[in-house]
């Protein structure tokens, strides 16, 4: 009888854990999608390239509702990078426009500010995180 429940038991520890390994993997295959349908929306709203592979942390409009918007107004994104260094390179190269650095306790801080049409932006990197992941932010404000 005894082994009997410890079979019972592993074998309930085993279907667990399948159907958590595939949930897991439908999961990460739904999100991949989205995300680049996401990010794609979100350069059309900005108007101005988005660094490749970003994650959209959050977003702010007057809105608030943590939507991106399908009308032009003004927005403060965070996105999530996969390195600080790389982001300004980036924007130099697409935008034609360099960044003022800053150092502080040996750490880099890098802003952009540059007018497009009625809009000024703000590019901001530093080193700022976002659930332990590094991020940087885009501002985009009414001149």
């Amino acid at each position: 009888m005894k082994i009997i429940k410890i079979f019972v038991a592993v074998c309930c520890i085993v279907i667990i854990s399948i159907l958590s390994f595939c949930s897991k993997k439908v999961q990460e295959e739904k999100v991949l999608p989205i995300q680049n349908d996401e990010l794609a929306k979100l350069e059309k709203f900005m108007d101005i390239p988005i660094y490749p592979n970003s994650e959209l942390a959050n977003i702010t409009t007057p809105l608030r509702d943590e939507t991106i918007p399908d009308k032009p107004m003004h927005a403060q994104v965070t996105l999530i990078i996969d390195d600080y260094e790389k982001v300004p390179p980036f924007y130099e190269e697409k935008l034609g426009k360099t960044f003022i650095v800053d150092v502080e306790n040996g750490k880099k801080y890098y802003e952009l500010r540059f007018e497009k049409g009625e809009w000024l932006y703000i590019i901001f990197v530093g080193h700022d995180t976002f659930e332990n992941k590094p991020v940087f932010s885009i501002e985009k404000w009414e001149k």
